[in-house]
This record gives structure tokens, sequence and C-alpha cells, in this order.
């Protein structure tokens, strides 16, 4: 992924869990969290008239009996426990679109200077501080302060709202940065200057001391972990929203979005108008063997350009249909993108390729920010109900049909796992899956469900150290 979008996804996931900005005379307000009690009930009134299913998890009595014993905790809390005791309680939502900052002076602002990502066989450094490059740059972190990653995960998992577990390991890498919510958690003592990660490699297993900084974003001194010698791949070197290309030698042509938003000097009606004409005529010519949508990487934008794409697709009946037509998709599918990969499996015969989505097909959006009196902090609380499939469809995510679990070692590499499943995909031409809108029926099924992985096996390492490629079919 080029820097500028990195850094946007970086700045997505740690706004989720910004403890802290310093105030700009760099001085921290003196908080008693017992002000805040009256908050808990202006949280919870606001959940009540804005969100529009704050009991799809948790019934009514859930709701008071947790929101009671925070107000109960509330006075003899220091400000890091209660301002974390909010996001747990904010958490119950299980909503990926509800956002949560603290107040901007009452922690000091605190993370360690890696960005991690797991992958198929485990938990990796993806990008970080230029000091740290030899000593965790390729290895595999097995261990944070002495506790086991999945062990971890299982501590931080209370605080982060998500739609569902892809989610939640992607907002992981984010939450796990976070020197307050270590010490929230017990990995770290309330003065430590940092942790110790353990890690291990071909050359066996070390433990590395990892200082914290006041750093949110990248920096100069960052660096990304990829082979510099390879190429960069096309979906994480576009310097725009969108782009495509076409490969004659496989006649494949591949669209990417990063961004839903319309460029300066381009909408994206008009991309996509010079991206059918393109399609049209290789076509035409002969030489278009297959079409990837890929929006693997897309952190979303606005929903609502994407008719142009989606109307272009369906009216091409040689396009639309088995093995011809694929949509890239990965934990990282984001809000708009997801509203895309929805209308997509509901009305097309797009063959999903890649991971399973951050949302429920009917999800909710369209977040509203509030901000509570006493304390201070922000919340942002969807306010609509998106409803993608079918009224009945109850999948905590849409899973792809060809799943690709990417290895660290094809990330390193700067391969493309999923391109290269989608070049090699056979067809097959008694699919039931000929109904795009009855798709959901059988996704639901158990027999399919069983053979996606938990996501939790990744960040155990169970999948093991090559790419995962498999079919999800029937």
């Amino acid at each position: 992924m080029r820097l500028r979008a990195f850094t946007a996804a970086l700045s997505l996931g740690v706004a989720a869990v910004c403890v802290a900005q310093p105030r700009t005379d760099g001085a921290y307000r003196a908080v008693d969290p017992a002000d805040w009690v009256a908050d808990v009930d202006e949280l919870i009134e606001a959940i009540e008239r804005t969100h529009p299913d704050m009991h799809r998890l948790h019934d009514a009595a859930q709701w008071r009996l947790a929101s009671d014993e925070l107000k109960r905790q509330l006075p003899g809390s220091t400000p890091q426990e209660a301002v974390w005791g909010f996001r747990r309680l904010l958490a119950m939502l299980g909503d990926s679109h509800t956002f949560f900052r603290s107040p901007p002076d009452v922690l000091p602002a605190s993370y360690l200077p890696i960005l991690c990502r797991v992958f198929s066989d485990g938990l990796y450094v993806r990008t970080g501080h230029r000091r740290y490059e030899r000593q965790l740059f390729g290895r595999r972190i097995v261990a944070v302060g002495g506790l086991p990653i999945p062990e971890l995960y299982d501590r931080v998992r209370p605080y982060i709202n998500a739609d569902n577990e892809w989610a939640a390991i992607d907002q992981f890498k984010s939450f796990m940065r976070s020197v307050s919510l270590l010490r929230q958690t017990g990995v770290i003592t309330d003065d430590a200057r940092g942790v110790v990660l353990t890690v291990e490699g071909d050359n066996g297993s070390d433990d590395v001391f990892v200082e914290a900084t006041a750093d949110v974003w990248v920096t100069d001194e960052w660096t990304d972990v990829e082979r510099k010698d390879r190429p960069q791949q096309f979906n994480r070197g576009l310097n725009r929203n969108f782009g495509f290309r076409f490969l004659e030698e496989s006649g494949t042509l591949h669209l990417v979005c990063e961004k839903v938003r319309d460029e300066d000097d381009e909408t994206f009606a008009e991309f996509v108008e010079r991206f059918l004409a393109v399609l049209d005529e290789k076509q035409a010519a002969g030489e278009l063997s297959r079409v990837l949508v890929d929006v693997r990487d897309n952190n979303g934008g606005n929903g609502y350009l994407w008719q142009p794409l989606v109307r272009g697709l369906i009216q091409r009946p040689e396009v639309d249909r088995n093995g011809r037509l694929f949509v890239a998709v990965s934990r990282d599918t984001f809000s708009a993108a997801w509203l895309l990969v929805a209308e997509l499996e509901r009305t097309t015969n797009a063959i999903l390729v890649g991971e399973p989505i951050p949302h429920r097909p009917n999800s909710f959006g369209d977040p509203e920010w509030i901000e509570l009196r006493r304390s201070g902090i922000r919340v942002r609380l969807s306010a609509l109900h998106w409803q993608n499939s079918d009224p009945r469809d109850g999948r905590m995510t849409i899973a792809p049909e060809l799943l690709v679990l990417e290895s660290f070692s094809s990330f390193f590499d700067r391969r493309d796992a999923i391109l290269e499943a989608v070049i090699a995909y056979e067809s097959e031409t008694d699919l039931p899956w000929h109904q795009p809108n009855q798709r959901w029926m059988w996704k639901s099924d158990e027999a399919f469900r069983s053979r996606v992985p938990d996501a939790a096996s990744l960040l155990r390492g169970e999948i093991g150290k090559a790419t995962l490629v498999r079919r999800l079919l029937p």
C-alpha cells in the first residue's frame, strides 16, 4: 500500500483508540472521574436516540447492568480506567462504524512506533521505526509483555467495536499500539516506558524492548517491511483513489479502487466510463478473459458513486458470468466498499475472492458525532441501518467463494496472492449461485461456514506459512 493510503488507514485505526493529544501548552487536565458519572446516562440516552438497533447483541437489562457497574466504579477510578470503561461500554454495540475519542487533554499520548498485521501464519510487523528493522522485521511476534498474542487479543477484544472477528483482528493492530490500553489490561505497569515483544524467526526467538513514543502517525523514520528490489503490487502502488490496467498475458482487466471519492481531475463516473470503454474494446477483440474489481484496501467514501460501475457490469452479460467477473475483498474492505460488495453479491454472478469482510451484509453506518458534556468524550454513533441483502440474512460477514489468506512471505515478496488465484481459477458450469439473490442462503449454511477459518486461528498461526487458497463452494 502506498504511504498516502497507509497513513490514512493508520489514522482511522488510531482514531478509534486514541486516548490523548496534548494541549497546545503541553499540559494535561486534572480529572476526577467521579464527575463523569452523569455522562454514562447521557451516553446511553444518545445510543437509544441515535443508533438503529442498540439491542442487537444485548438486551435492556444487560445494558443497564453494564452502565450501572461503570457508574459504580467511576468515583474510585483513575482517568485511564474511566476512559477505557466508557470505551468498553460502547463496544457492546458491536458496530464497526461507531468510533470513540477520549478527551484530548486527559491522558498522555503514548504509542508503540510499529504497526502490525495478522497474516495467515501469525502477527508480523507491517511497518515501523527504522531502529527496529533488524530486530523485528520479518519475524513473528508471539508475545507482548510475556503474554501470548491470542491471550493479548482476548484482553483487548472487549474494547474493540466491531461487527465481527475479521473486523476485530484488523483493528487489533492499532489497539495493541496503545500503551494506555496495555496498562489498562495489565500487560505492562503504569510506569513502563514501553513493552518487550517476543519474536520468532529462522534464527530462533528474542525479546526486544520497544520504547513508546508520542508520535501517533507515520514519520520519515518509519519504513516498510516489504522487499524494495521487487515491483510494488498494483493495488498498493496507486497514487490516486482509483485506476486500472490490462494484463495482456492473462487477458485480465484489473480495476482498483482504494477510496470511492472523485479526484480533482476526474470524477469516479468518468473513470468508470473510461474503464468500460476499454472493457468493451478488449471484449470485442477477443482479448478479455476476466475482470477483477479490486476493493480489498478500500476504506470507504461515498457509496452512491458506485452506481455506474454496478450498472455497467450488469449490462454486460458476457462479463457477468461464472469465471469471468471477480471481486477482491478483505478485512480492510470497509464502509462504502462494503456496500459495493453486498450489491455485487446480490445482483451479479461475480466470484468474491480474498478474505471475509469486516461488516455484516445488513449493518449500520452514516455515524453522527456527539460529545459528552462533563468528560469531553466524543462518540461517533451509527445512525442508519443499511439493508443490503435479504431481510432474513443474519450472516456476520460476507465471505468469499474463493478464500485467499495471505502469508507474510507472500506479502514480503510483494506477490499478489489474490490476483494469482483469480488467474488460476478454472470455471465450473453447474454452480448453484447462478441465482445471485439466493447466494446468501447457501452461504449461511453450516457446511459453507465450517470451511471458513476462524479469524483467531490466524493469530495463533495455525494456517501455516504458505498462502491458503480454498474454494468455499457447496
